[in-house]
């Protein structure tokens, strides 16, 4: 007697999947309880006889139908009956038994009857015949179709699944791979054809001339001091240092070949060039005279404009402007801080809704003239002859700039001026108080007389003010000036009336007395070379950058010249001394600084050509005192501890075969930018004292030693220096020479091939070279040979 299955159509609507074969329950073997289906009495429920199973009933393991209707169960299917339908490997999914039949507030099951002939059109047929040849695995004939309805067809075969599937993947993929060729082509850097160098890099015969001067009096410094100059340096030690001065990073191995190809003469001068035409120069470069300008100070805003200054900064840097042009826009820029970014200078100076005037006044005279005279905010300097006027009549010059949503703005250095109708307003308006009579000026706006020749003009022509304190004579005229003009006069041509300027001032507080004072603009020194016209920050502006101060050419010689060595010709940076009578090296390469239009690039191209930058760092001298005052006379290069943005853009760059810069793909570029900063938050960063010697700590040490980035960097991976010379260095000495021109920019010496050699031939494998390379990458970034200049 075989036993007949009825499914309930409802679960074959919640999707029943397949389960354990039938016949364990046809042959007496009991399934494992199931909620899906019931045996009942194998006969049929509509004529209650027992019809025959056909092949494919059997092989499925459902009842066959009846030819009149579909049998209907007399009864609800139990909520705990055996979970295991008919069908050959079929499982039912966990469906609650909330939507089984037979428990609380559930419905009972009633079969829907269907016609017969709608069911042989559906039942059991593929909707794609050439995929299973028309048979479809489902449960039950009549209740499946009835379940569905006559509007759907038969399920498709698993075949068909699985090509549906296919499709599926195929349209995802192909919508990954257009996302990533979009984004691929939104980063790519386009090809950049860098313009020719200007004539001032190309022109070699007044360098030379220049050169000439400096080394000149460099030997009489040296001879002047009993001193022998240190030997000449080799070139890659001085392609080293130019780059890590230039850029902020030691040379990748790429430009280290290509430098070696050149086998012209000059090829450190034409070098110098190449580099000053690469926008990692500008940007480089950039980075280090802003923090002279606008200094570190940290605040979402204040970094936002301290951004775009440096960018701006950049592109005059990259665009070879003079050195005086960059200055004046700076100190007198106005503008929005985006639009304008050389505004922001002043923008900077802002502290709790207030610009700092003081602290613009002291900046500016510490970046651009190399002088500190902040000590002269509160008191005379107790050192130098500058005075707390002196500092007051610079801050002053700051007093008409205002900072609102429209930007930087110079106010009217006039807080108003009067019309000609308005003055005789006064002037008759006073006459009932004492002051002279001056009944008889008329309104009169325009007289003309017939006449051959014309009357000139009377114009005011302003004085010199050489600051100091304002008297106040009269409360009610302390404001007023009238300016005197003739009082007879032949002929009038136009309007010649009594002009009243009431001029702005600054105010100060006396910090004894707390009384305050009116300051007028003025300079320290030499007031003869501020103009007369403009507002006061081009008054100043003008007088900073005027070819005669020789302080503004000292003061960035020193800079530049502290960049380029590490060490300026004078510490402090911003410390000078008064210019000497008699010119030193200073004198000399400010002179032909000015000569040569204020181009920086001129500047380092004298510099780098000198004897000084190209002498070796090893000296035969053993005393100490001998040997510092031999650094301190650059007869020997000095020793300088790298900066952390040069020593984590070395250690970037040596992971490199090739160079990163503006050319590199962007995630190279944004990986640099992130790994950078990340490093220089945990390494220190220096602030604005750069160029002071600063000593090491053991955290940097340790940082270097155990650091992840120092990790990173050094893996023999696919995307490293480390994993391509192992992959392509044909053999263990090339291999150690491209590890150690990576990191140390040299060839490695007669005891290190000894030492390193013999270790990479014992290699058994690429997998063991390359842990050995990762070792040497290790120990050539914690040398100290790595974090200095030499």
């Amino acid at each position: 007697m075989r036993a007949q299955v009825l499914v309930d159509p409802r679960l074959l609507a919640v999707g029943c999947r397949p389960g354990k074969q039938l016949g364990d329950v046809r042959h007496g073997r009991d399934p494992k309880p199931s909620a899906c289906v019931r045996v009942v009495d194998p006969r049929c429920g509509h004529c209650r006889r027992t019809h025959p199973f056909t092949s494919a009933t059997d092989r499925l393991g459902g009842p066959p139908p009846c030819p009149d209707r579909i049998p209907q169960p007399s009864e609800n299917l139990p909520s705990d009956g055996p979970r295991e339908h008919a069908a050959e490997n079929t499982r039912c999914r966990s469906v609650p038994r909330r939507r089984l039949a037979g428990q609380n507030n559930t419905r009972p099951f009633r079969p829907t009857r269907i016609r017969p002939t709608t069911a042989a059109k559906t039942a059991g047929r593929c909707t794609k015949p050439k995929h299973c040849g028309g048979l479809q695995s489902i449960i039950a004939t009549g209740a499946d179709i009835a379940n569905r309805g006559d509007r759907q067809p038969g399920r498709t075969c698993g075949w068909g699944r699985a090509m549906s599937t296919f499709r599926r993947i195929m349209a995802i993929g192909a919508v990954i791979i257009l996302v990533v060729a979009v984004v691929g082509w939104a980063a790519r850097v386009p090809l950049r054809i860098d313009e020719p160098p200007t004539p001032q890099l190309l022109d070699t015969s007044s360098l030379d001339r220049a050169v000439a001067k400096v080394n000149d009096h460099l030997q009489r410094l040296w001879r002047e001091h009993g001193l022998a100059p240190a030997a000449p340096a080799d070139d890659l030690t001085i392609l080293r240092r130019l780059t890590l001065a230039l850029m902020g990073t030691v040379p990748s191995l790429e430009e280290i070949r290509r430098f070696e190809a050149d086998t012209g003469p000059r090829r450190l001068d034409r070098w110098v060039v190449r580099l000053l035409h690469d926008r990692r120069y500008a940007d480089y470069f950039a980075e280090r005279l802003t923090r002279a300008l606008v200094g570190v100070d940290s605040g979402q805003l204040i970094l936002f404009r301290r951004d775009r200054f440096r960018d701006w900064l950049a592109d005059q840097l990259h665009a070879d402007r003079p050195w005086d042009e960059i200055a004046r826009q700076v100190i007198a820029g106005t503008g929005l801080s985006t639009g304008d970014p050389q505004a922001n200078f002043v923008t900077v100076a802002i502290a709790n809704d207030q610009l700092d005037r003081n602290k613009l006044a002291g900046r500016t005279v510490r970046a651009f003239l190399g002088q500190r005279i902040d000590c002269a905010q509160c008191h005379d300097h107790p050192f130098d002859d500058w005075t707390q006027t002196q500092f007051q009549g610079l801050a002053a010059c700051f007093s008409e700039v205002t900072v609102s949503a429209g930007g930087v703005i110079d106010r009217s250095p006039f807080l108003f001026r009067m019309t000609p109708r308005q003055a005789l307003r006064v002037r008759r308006s006073a006459s009932s108080r004492g002051v002279p009579d001056l009944r008889s000026l008329r309104e009169v706006f325009s007289e003309h007389d017939v006449g051959i020749e014309e009357n000139p003009r009377w114009e005011v022509v302003p004085l010199p003010d050489d600051g100091g304190y304002v008297i106040q004579i009269a409360a009610d005229q302390d404001s007023v000036d009238p300016h005197p003009q003739p009082r007879f006069t032949i002929r009038r041509s136009g309007e010649t009336f009594e002009v009243f300027d009431a001029r702005a001032e600054f105010a100060v507080e006396d910090p004894v007395t707390g009384a305050r004072h009116v300051v007028t603009p003025a300079v320290p020194f030499h007031p003869e070379w501020m103009p007369l016209e403009g507002t006061a920050r081009q008054r100043l502006a003008a007088w900073i950058t005027h070819p005669d101060n020789r302080r503004f050419d000292r003061a960035i010689v020193n800079r530049v010249w502290g960049l380029l060595f590490g060490k300026p010709l004078h510490e402090p940076v911003d410390d000078l001394p008064d210019p000497p009578d008699e010119p030193d090296l200073l004198d000399v390469l400010g002179r032909d600084f000015r000569q040569h239009g204020c181009r920086l690039s001129r500047l380092i191209r004298v510099i780098a050509a000198s004897d000084a930058f190209r002498r070796s760092s090893r000296s035969a001298i053993a005393d100490e005192v001998r040997l510092e005052q031999a650094r301190s006379t650059f007869a020997v290069f000095p020793l300088t501890r790298l900066r952390p943005e040069q020593l984590i853009g070395s250690m970037l760059q040596a992971a490199s075969i090739k160079t990163i810069d503006q050319n590199s793909h962007l995630l190279a570029r944004i990986a640099r930018f992130f790994r950078t900063n990340e490093f220089v938050q945990q390494y220190g960063d220096l602030g604005e004292n750069e160029l002071e010697d600063q000593p090491g700590t053991i955290p940097q040490t340790l940082l270097r030693m155990n650091g992840r980035l120092v990790k990173e960097v050094g893996t023999a991976d696919f995307f490293t220096a480390a994993g391509e010379i192992n992959a392509f260095a044909e053999s263990p000495e090339r291999c150690l020479e491209a590890c150690f021109l990576c990191c140390l920019t040299r060839r490695p010496t007669r005891e290190e091939r000894q030492h390193f050699i013999p270790q990479l031939r014992s290699a058994s494998s690429r997998k063991e070279r390359a842990r050995m390379i990762e070792d040497i990458y290790w120990a050539l970034f914690n040398a100290p040979e790595f974090s200095w200049n030499h």
